[in-house]
């Protein structure tokens, strides 16, 4: 057994090493196959070299001298005792068994949660996380992609609401001025299932550092979304400029 483990640690390397100088490379493929001929060529090798040994210096494993005695011991035991603690064994190695088939069969669940993002398409057309829109015109439109992933380990629905606000920062608090519903979005994913749909951002209201706001809920939206009540949400910072290329209009006073 000793020898055999050695070995192994000595040829899977030698193995992977051969495979890094061939076209296949050391793949998951090519190593399953290389390992699974060597082992076949072994076994035809070792059975070869047992066969031409004399029988009585063969190798072997006394299994049915094994299963004859545990037989015994089991439904002939000597005592009530022992009668006793074969049923226990029994009930034990049963119990054992249907906790791993259990565990095996039924997997515990990760955590749940669903993914909420927003991205953007280079000059090779490959969706990326960067180079989004931040100067705009009045009415000019602009694209993003939005993502959502389930990972909730159940069917969701979601509703994703958009809004363009004007807001100010003030003692870690954002205070809304006003705001602009531009998009409301519904899906229904099951569990792994992506959803990506392309908005196009169309701003009328204009002023600096104004919020792009995505909000995500499941099971409907309120009447009233805010980043408070969401689920999930993210954000975008934008400028946008008058049409003439006039000032920005100024911050409004607060929403009620």
């Amino acid at each position: 057994m000793a020898l055999s483990f050695g070995t192994s640690i000595a040829i899977v390397p030698l193995i992977g090493l051969v495979l890094n100088f061939t076209p296949w490379g050391i793949r998951l493929v090519p190593v399953l196959l290389s390992l699974s001929a060597f082992t076949l060529c072994m076994t035809a090798v070792g059975t070869v070299r047992r066969n031409q040994l004399p029988t009585e210096e063969r190798f072997s494993v006394p299994y049915r001298t094994w299963f004859g005695r545990a037989r015994g011991e089991l439904f002939e035991p000597d005592t009530r005792a022992d009668a006793v603690l074969n049923v226990v064994l029994v009930l034990s190695i049963l119990l054992a068994t249907a906790s791993v088939t259990y565990a095996v069969a039924v997997p515990k669940q990760g955590e749940s949660f669903s993914e909420f993002y927003l991205l953007t398409k280079n000059d090779d057309g490959k969706l990326v996380a960067d180079n989004y829109p931040a100067n705009f015109t009045q009415g000019e439109s602009k694209p993003v992609i939005v993502g959502i992933e389930n990972h909730e380990h159940d069917r969701e629905r979601y509703t994703a609401v958009v809004l363009l606000q004007n807001v100010t920062m003030r003692n870690n608090s954002t205070m809304v001025n006003d705001q602009q519903r531009l998009q409301r979005f519904k899906t229904t994913l099951g569990h792994n299932e992506t959803w990506q749909t392309t908005h196009t951002i169309t701003p009328e209201m204009t002023g600096e550092r104004l919020r792009v706001l995505y909000l995500l809920y499941k099971d409907g939206a309120p009447s009233n979304p805010t980043a408070n009540n969401a689920y999930r949400e993210v954000h975008l910072w934008i400028n946008v400029t008058a049409g003439n290329g006039t000032t920005p209009a100024k911050r409004g006073a607060p929403s009620p």
